[in-house]
């Protein structure tokens, strides 16, 4: 997770922290949407992260299990 500083001006230029930022953000939006089919709110890309981060950790216990 990124602990950036809330006054420092962003960089949204192509390549930047602050870009790839914004584009995981909309995309776990449009995920979001999709899904729920509402509109988004905040802490999209945190739930998104959060849910990925268990679904690595339920499939690295069912191979350790299966072993």
């Amino acid at each position: 997770m990124m602990n950036l500083n809330p006054f420092r001006k962003k960089d949204y230029t192509p390549g930047s922290d602050d870009y790839k930022h914004m584009l995981a953000s909309n995309d776990a939006r449009n995920e979001e949407s999709g899904v729920n089919n509402s509109s988004w709110s905040p802490g999209a890309l945190g739930r998104l992260r959060r849910t990925q981060r268990w679904e690595g950790i339920k499939s690295h216990w069912k191979l350790w299990w299966r072993n």
